[in-house]
């Protein structure tokens, strides 16, 4: 470790190389029915097991943001969407996996018909004003956010 560009960081003697450490990039899915009900999952799997988010996840290498929000949703959820529509962009600090940068998007859901896939123990539709309060404050600050900008309450 040496100081570069005002921080600590790993250095490779050998190599003259510097391991500069980064967020991990990741999708957060807001969408609802055509009720009005936001879609939400119960995780099986830690950070926060047995309660109640946002589906997504990890952006894997060779995909885009877009292409992992396809993919999450069908894998979690069973649910095919079009129109994904950027909704904003901010970095959990210190998290379970290190620091985690979110990508919010709204899409369309084609169908309702959930079913529990995928790092998820149930799937369900909310009442914005009867649903649980989510794990992770991301999540609510992205779902508070995407409610007054599309004046959905």
């Amino acid at each position: 470790m040496i100081e570069i560009e005002g921080r600590r960081r790993s250095f490779c003697n050998n190599c003259d190389l510097v391991l500069y450490e980064n967020p991990i990039p990741s999708v957060a899915i807001l969408s609802m029915n055509d009720k009005k009900e936001i879609l939400l999952v119960r995780r099986s799997v830690e950070p926060g097991k047995g309660k109640w988010s946002l589906p997504g996840g990890f952006i894997e290498m060779g995909e885009t943001p877009i292409e992992a929000v396809v993919r999450e949703l069908y894998e979690e959820t069973g649910l095919q969407c079009k129109n994904p529509e950027l909704v904003n962009v901010d970095t959990h600090l210190n998290g379970f996996y290190g620091d985690v940068l979110l990508i919010a998007y709204s899409v369309e859901l084609e169908k309702y018909n959930v079913t529990s896939g995928d790092d998820v123990s149930e799937v369900r539709f909310f009442n914005l004003s009867k649903r649980p309060e989510l794990v992770f404050q991301i999540h609510e600050d992205f779902l508070l956010y995407w409610v007054k900008e599309k004046s959905l309450n």
